[in-house]
């Protein structure tokens, strides 16, 4: 049950931060923003699991999720709006 709601809370965060990201110039700030909502979001995740096999399964889980939506809507609004 923890993993599905892992990969929900990753889902919506990668099409949030995906659908802004064509307007953010500076790649820089774009990263920072990017892996800054990964890590205040894995810190409670990590308070909460005591099983470090179960911490980096869903580390490991969580970021490809993440960052896997996160390429698709950007690329897919930024081909839509160009």
């Amino acid at each position: 049950m923890e993993t599905r709601k892992m990969a929900i809370v990753y889902l919506i965060l990668g099409i949030a931060i995906g659908s802004i990201s064509p307007v953010i110039e500076n790649v820089f700030l774009l990263f920072s923003i990017l892996i800054g909502f990964y890590l205040l979001t894995l810190i409670p995740l990590l308070n909460k699991s005591k099983d470090s096999n179960k911490i980096k399964t869903l580390i490991a889980d969580g970021l490809s999720t993440y960052l896997f939506t996160w390429i698709i809507i950007f690329l897919l609004i930024s081909n839509i709006f160009a």
